[in-house]
């Protein structure tokens, strides 16, 4: 997630749409995906990237995003 985020801010983007990386073929479990991208994007400071969007494509991923992000988010 964090290359992902360097990569559309060094190229000048200003929103970039994140789904939940290695839930897939890495079988990495959602809520630690989501746990490991919101902590990317919380950590990220930003030149240019002003919106980041999180994608679940699966009821689960979605889900996690949100336990993950927490009240009111």
């Amino acid at each position: 997630a964090r290359a992902a985020l360097e990569c559309a801010d060094r190229e000048g983007m200003e929103s970039l749409a994140l789904p939940g990386m290695g839930t897939g073929v890495g079988r990495v479990p959602p809520a630690e995906a989501a746990r490991v991208i919101l902590d990317a994007v919380r950590c990220f400071r930003p030149r240019r990237l002003r919106k980041v969007i999180l994608v679940g494509y699966e009821p689960e991923m979605l889900a996690a995003f949100r336990k993950a992000a927490g009240p009111g988010a």
